[in-house]
């Protein structure tokens, strides 16, 4: 009885390695760790990702979008192909660019104290049969302050200083 059992187990997971089966697949478990402004117009959001699979995935089609409050500040994708390895974690940077104007939009909540952050996205697992999407999100209260009172002040300056 006990080598039918770990045959079976076996062959459930030759099935989800080769086939890909999206109702047999969990999906990754993102962790929102940093949000910075490299640049004007560039927010690196890094994130660690948790393969929950005891089996590795490589992950393509990555695409995310990030939130503060109900409003989409801005999108991004990764190119190429990500190799997780099972029940494995990797830290990863999105890089992202922002829209002023949705920035501006999201000023009731940036202004206080602390706003909560949301990435949100989805990948196509890739396999030898199937490419089933898988989707995450995360959030994050971080102090404004901290992390986007620079931003802020260059937007605000930079509409005073172009006399709008």
């Amino acid at each position: 009885m006990r080598i039918l059992e770990t045959m079976f187990r076996g062959l459930l997971l030759v099935l989800v390695v080769f086939c890909g089966c999206g109702w047999l697949v969990k999906p990754a478990e993102v962790e929102l760790v940093e949000l910075t402004f490299p640049s004007e117009n560039l927010v690196d959001l890094t994130v660690l990702i948790h393969n929950r699979n005891p089996f590795s995935v490589k992950a393509s089609g990555l695409e995310y979008q990030i939130r503060i409050g109900s409003e989409v500040v801005g999108r991004g994708q990764v190119p190429g192909v990500l190799l997780f390895k099972g029940r494995d974690s990797m830290q990863t940077h999105f890089p992202i660019k922002y829209d002023a104007a949705a920035l501006v939009r999201a000023l009731p909540q940036i202004v206080q104290d602390t706003v909560v952050v949301r990435v949100d996205g989805s990948y196509r697992m890739r396999s030898l049969l199937s490419r089933p999407k898988l989707a995450f999100s995360a959030e994050r209260r971080i102090a404004v302050k901290d992390r986007l009172g620079g931003i802020l002040k260059g937007l605000l300056g930079g509409k005073q200083g172009n006399g709008k």
